[in-house]
Parts: C-alpha cells; sequence; structure tokens
C-alpha cells in the first residue's frame, strides 16, 4: 500500500531517491516544487513515489512490496483514467530506477498503452564568464518579466505564457522564482528559453523556437541570455533534459557546451488508450 509521507517527514524518504540528476526531484523534497510523496513504509521506506503537480512522476528505489506496486499502479489509473477523452489520451511520463522497475512498469501497465523510451541529461559547469549573444538584424531580445506577460496582444503569447506554467504552478510562480529569455521579431514573439527547476546553485533549462524561425541561430541566442543570466545569480551548474531521438536539441546542447552525462529510461503511458502488439517496443520522440 501507499503511505503519503508529510512534508516534517520528507527526509526519511531522501536515501531512497539518492543523489538524483533530476532537479525537479531535488526541488520537490526541498519542498521548491508542489509534490506528493508516497512510500512502502512511514518509518523505514524502500520505494517511494514523488508527483509533481504537473504530472511528472519520479519512481525510486526497490519494490520489495508487491503491495506498494499495485497501488502505485492503481493511483494512475484513477487520477488518469478520468483525465482521457474519446478521442485524446491522457499521457504522463515515469522516470525510474532501472535496475529496480524495468521488468515491472510492463506489467504494472500491461492494460495500458505504453512503451520504454529514452532520455539524455546533460550538464553544463559555469567556469568561465558566458558570453553575451550576437542576434540577426530585426530580432529583439527581451527578458521574461511581468512587463512581457502584461503584452498579450502578443503573437505565441499565449504559448510563452503555457510554458511558463509547465514547469511551475502559477505564472506569478515563474516570476518568483524563476527566469528566461525570449526573442521578439516584430509583433510577434518567435522562440524563448526558461529555466524550469531552480534549486541553490543549480536550473534545468527548457527551450522552444517557433518552427518558422529555426534554423537561424535564434536558440543559441535565447540560450545563452538565459545562462548568461543564471550566471549572474550565482548558479553555477546547468541541467538540460532532452529526449534520445530529439537531435536538434542534444546538438544544441553540446554547442552550448554542454557535456552528456547519462542516458536513461522513461515509461511512457497513454491513459484511455488500449495497447497495441508495439506499445512496448516504440519510443516517444
Amino acid at each position: 500500500m501507499l503511505h503519503q509521507l508529510s512534508p516534517a517527514n520528507v527526509h526519511l524518504a531522501r536515501p531512497v531517491f539518492g543523489a538524483d540528476s533530476h532537479l525537479a526531484v531535488t526541488a520537490a523534497l526541498a519542498g521548491e516544487a508542489p509534490a506528493e510523496l508516497f512510500v512502502d513504509d512511514p518509518l523505514a521506506p524502500q520505494a517511494g513515489v514523488l508527483i509533481l503537480w504537473n504530472h511528472r512522476i519520479y519512481l525510486a528505489g526497490m519494490p520489495t512490496s508487491a503491495a506498494f506496486s499495485q497501488a502505485f499502479a492503481a493511483l494512475l489509473r484513477e487520477r488518469y483514467l478520468p483525465l482521457a477523452s474519446e478521442t485524446e489520451p491522457f499521457a504522463c511520463v515515469i522516470t525510474y530506477t532501472p535496475s529496480a522497475w524495468e521488468e515491472q512498469l510492463p506489467h504494472l501497465f500491461a492494460d495500458v498503452a505504453s512503451q520504454r523510451a529514452e532520455r539524455q541529461y546533460y550538464r553544463l559547469r559555469l567556469r568561465e564568464p558566458v558570453q553575451p549573444p550576437t542576434l540577426p538584424e530585426g530580432f529583439v531580445l527581451r527578458k521574461v518579466d511581468a512587463a512581457l506577460v502584461a503584452e498579450s496582444t502578443l503573437g505565441n503569447h499565449q504559448y510563452l505564457v503555457a510554458e511558463m506554467q509547465s514547469e511551475a504552478p502559477s505564472v506569478a510562480a515563474f516570476l518568483e522564482r524563476k527566469f528566461g529569455y525570449c526573442l521578439q521579431y516584430g509583433q510577434e514573439l518567435v522562440g524563448w528559453c526558461l529555466s524550469e527547476y531552480n534549486h541553490a546553485d543549480r536550473c534545468e533549462l527548457g527551450i522552444e523556437t517557433h518552427p518558422a524561425f529555426q534554423r537561424r541561430g535564434l536558440a543559441t541566442a535565447t540560450a545563452l541570455a538565459t545562462i548568461g543570466y543564471a550566471q549572474s545569480q550565482g548558479i553555477t551548474e546547468v541541467g538540460w533534459h532532452c529526449w534520445a531521438k530529439n537531435i536538434a536539441s542534444s546538438g544544441l546542447a553540446q554547442k552550448l557546451g554542454f557535456e552528456k552525462v547519462e542516458d536513461y529510461p522513461v515509461w511512457y503511458c497513454r491513459f484511455g488508450e488500449r495497447p497495441t502488439s508495439e506499445s512496448t517496443t516504440s519510443q516517444q520522440n
């Protein structure tokens, strides 16, 4: 069964999650990101699952209890099946400890369209001053702040706001703890790079450029601006997660000086969609 830990007892589960490359886990365990923490044993946990408000799921420890494993799978079905529609399944990603859960997950979600997928984690240690970006003619670099958020008539404004809220509970929460830069062309926002999870002297980045403006060096410009600002705020380590098949993202990370730390698997579930013969062999792009 699942036991939910109160914020006062979160420290009991920290050894289960260990030294994690995912800053979302670190921030959540520190109380800096809304999350629920469930464990198999409230006094001496051996397995735990962290569920963030944005449906990021982190499964760690050893599956020593069948009751915990089954209760975990049942909890996700209970929460996410109602969020699926007849035409649109509800997708979520489970990041897990491979050595412990690799064989369990296909059985736990045998009735759900789900599959193993590969992601990568890159890291940049900021040792030298970051050089400011060079902008193509006609583009304006803008900090993502309250003034920019207020300009709701700008093209693609709603997508920027949605991105801000994908890794922060609200726009206000983003503006309070996170940062980023975007590029404006005329009256349109065409790309941005935002910090996603911040903790102490670390942060992680997310980046997006409008398809019509890709391959012009704009992603490099927004990333450099955001990394430079991070450095000015005392950040010394920047993380970057991407799908293994996203060659453009991994290539940009390496161009910016990031070094690959690890490849890691996730379990990609589509609640509301029945499994097919390819469910456990395909990978998400």
